[in-house]
């Protein structure tokens, strides 16, 4: 049964251990949920340039897509034949060292082009939409100038060079990138994925959005912010969170649940989830 989004919100779930893992939701409960982008978590870059979906190597030393990864194809096909339109990579996360690979990588022509390739091979290979980043390794700061030129060379890859930040702390770091994206290229970042949960859990929507910068190119900040909260929390919760911010958040337009294991130990299937957004958004019981 298809639950619909008819108004199209921007209703996000990150993909934890997608499709490997059989206690996972199938692609067919996601397609039907009413999610419209999918994020798969996520993508590690180890120093010698290879890439690592969770702990599946994903792109070989030799720039070539592994098996394990090619399998996936159909699945994110699947998916797509409900509502989702957006299927992501997310790179890095917590307690990693991912950007700091990348990091060094781009400090050479050679590390810059092998960067490049294996992005480009991922994305063709699996029809990927766009990157998600999830830098989570301190100080921030240490990483301004890394996000800006990912941000560009990301922006070429992908069937629509979706670019997302998920940041969950540190505001000014990510306002600043923001500006260096917009100054680069004019807006290169299509939302924020803020999380609410853990060390955001103090977050405040409204607040990332008021203080989003002027004049890079945001017309409604309320909408590009996308906050985020644990499938953990049960969908009758998260829909109240919705509808509250419908009311005290005019614009916004969409949230994310982290993350698709955690919907399966709470006993709840996707669309219970993708609809609480919805609901609550839409002030529907």
């Amino acid at each position: 049964m298809m639950n619909y989004n008819l108004k199209n919100r921007n209703t996000v779930l990150y993909g934890s251990g997608l499709f490997d893992d059989p206690s996972n939701p199938t692609a067919e409960d996601i397609a039907e949920s009413g999610f419209t982008t999918v994020i798969l978590w996520t993508l590690h870059i180890h120093s010698d340039g290879t890439f690592y979906y969770n702990n599946t190597k994903a792109v070989d030393d030799q720039g070539k897509v592994t098996d394990s990864i090619l399998k996936m194809k159909n699945d994110v096909d699947q998916i797509r034949e409900g509502q989702v339109s957006n299927v992501l990579f997310c790179i890095g996360s917590a307690d990693v060292g991912d950007f700091k690979n990348i990091s060094a990588l781009l400090g050479t022509t050679e590390g810059t082009e092998k960067l490049r390739s294996n992005f480009t091979a991922l994305s063709d290979a699996l029809e990927i939409d766009g990157f998600d980043f999830d830098l989570e390794e301190f100080p921030l700061d240490n990483f301004k100038d890394t996000i800006a030129t990912l941000t560009l060379m990301l922006s070429n890859i992908g069937k629509k060079s979706i670019i997302t930040y998920c940041p969950y702390t540190d505001q000014t770091f990510w306002n600043n990138c923001l500006t260096d994206a917009y100054h680069n290229n004019n807006q290169l970042v299509s939302w924020l994925n803020v999380q609410c949960y853990s060390g955001g859990s103090g977050n405040s929507p409204s607040q990332w959005a008021e203080q989003i910068p002027k004049n890079i190119g945001i017309d409604n900040p309320a909408a590009f912010v996308v906050p985020g909260y644990n499938a953990n929390d049960g969908s009758k919760y998260i829909q109240s969170i919705f509808e509250r911010l419908s009311k005290s958040d005019a614009g916004i337009d969409g949230g994310f649940i982290w993350n698709s294991s955690e919907i399966s130990t709470s006993g709840e299937k996707p669309a219970a989830l993708a609809q609480a957004i919805i609901k609550g958004l839409d002030n529907v019981n």
